[in-house]
């Protein structure tokens, strides 16, 4: 069972050491903050959003050190607006990420920018763009549903190309959260489907982190020589073994810490460590045969080109590459993609024996269509249980 506490100190103090480099001071404006009141700062804002929205980081920020933007007229400056949306389970870094892209922005044009989110379910999310959401941007939990969105012409078609690592901003594994102590013994993927568990987990048919945990399960049986009858049969006992599948990775979240639902969570390994970092009790287990994560961002080009952002679109996305962008998704928990960042935490984040890409499942073409397609695996999978369970009211009220 890992550990997170050594690994939050070793983030904590990674992240200083790159402040640190930085000279420790931060601008708003033209006020210097301190590197005591950026983490104060930071703090305050992030403490309300690991389950909620109530405080307006730029509004806060403004109220600490008022900007010299509020005193001069509109006319003056030149002002535009971007929309980003994202799955759930990014809100915390893109808050952190999004003001220091608003404030390098300025420095280099001169103008304020101002970026609007929408967050949900990776799946919802990208229908909502093909429905009209005017997105500029968009990270989305799998490559599946970027490209969904590029089929409806939203996209480049050339997208993954347009950025370092195939536009893969940020990768994650599968990890199951635990309760204090583990008062159930769970040791992996394996115990999940003993009869005195009760697990959280997400839907796949809303959410992109539920595929990936899917598919974690499915390659946990596969790869070990499991046929894909038996591998169907350990995800049925799985899913069955979950009495409500949340619509998305922050909704599971929630009802795992705050609700006290269930015995163990199935979820991404950065929400194990976002939850340690605001008190929870949150140790987790990281299986050793997993599947890597990948999350892409990509620049809605049909919407930035029609609105004239598409300047601020794509430096948005490449700043997210960057150095500085990339250590606030390691200060989140999730593994970074930048190499000097790698290097420099890549001891902190638990190896698996066997990490397999869905490209050794066939590719997010082939396992859409077998697994998560209308009629595919996961709807038997789902018809099952609930006849399963219908049965099981039906004996109980005898």
């Amino acid at each position: 069972m890992r550990d997170n506490r050594q690994s939050l100190v070793f983030i904590f103090a990674s992240s200083c050491g790159y402040l640190w480099k930085q000279r420790l001071v931060f601008k708003l404006g033209s006020i210097d903050i301190s590197l005591f009141k950026y983490f104060t700062l930071r703090r305050i804002i992030y403490s309300s959003r690991f389950f909620g929205d109530s405080v307006h980081p730029r509004k806060f920020a403004l109220a600490y050190h008022p900007s010299p933007f509020t005193l001069i007229s509109s006319k003056t400056i030149r002002e535009r607006q971007i929309v980003i949306a994202a799955f759930a389970v990014c809100r915390p870094a893109f808050k952190a990420i999004i003001p220091k892209f608003c404030r390098l922005w300025y420095e280099k044009t001169g103008e304020i920018v101002r970026i609007a989110e929408s967050y949900g379910g990776s799946g919802a999310q990208s229908r909502a763009v093909i429905d009209g959401l005017p997105a500029h941007v968009v990270m989305l939990a799998l490559g599946a549903d970027m490209d969904r969105i590029g089929e409806a012409g939203y996209l480049d078609k050339d997208w993954p190309l347009r950025y370092p690592n195939h536009s893969i901003v940020a990768q994650s594994v599968t990890v199951i959260v635990v309760r204090e102590g583990n008062p159930k013994g769970i040791r992996g993927f394996d115990d999940l489907i003993r009869s005195d568990l009760e697990v959280v987990l997400t839907n796949p048919k809303s959410a992109g982190v539920a595929r990936w945990n899917f598919l974690s399960l499915w390659g946990h049986k596969v790869f070990r020589g499991s046929n894909e009858t038996e591998a169907k049969t350990y995800v049925e006992q799985v899913f069955y073994n979950a009495p409500f599948w949340c619509k998305d990775g922050r909704d599971s979240s929630a009802m795992f810490f705050l609700q006290r639902q269930g015995d163990a969570l199935i979820t991404y390994e950065n929400e194990g460590i976002l939850a340690s970092m605001f008190g929870e009790s949150a140790p987790y287990i990281v299986p050793d045969m997993n599947c890597l994560i990948e999350n892409p961002i990509a620049v809605v080009a049909r919407n930035a080109d029609s609105d004239g952002v598409r300047d601020i679109s794509d430096a948005f996305v490449s700043y997210c590459f960057e150095e500085e962008a990339q250590w606030e998704f390691v200060g989140v928990g999730f593994r970074p993609v930048h190499s000097n960042v790698k290097s420099q935490v890549n001891h902190v984040f638990p190896r698996c024996k066997k990490l397999f890409r869905v490209d050794e499942l066939g590719g997010w073409t082939r396992v859409t269509r077998k697994f998560f397609a209308v009629g595919a695996m996961f709807d038997e999978i789902e018809e099952k249980i609930a006849r399963k369970r219908k049965s099981q009211a039906s004996q109980n009220n005898k």
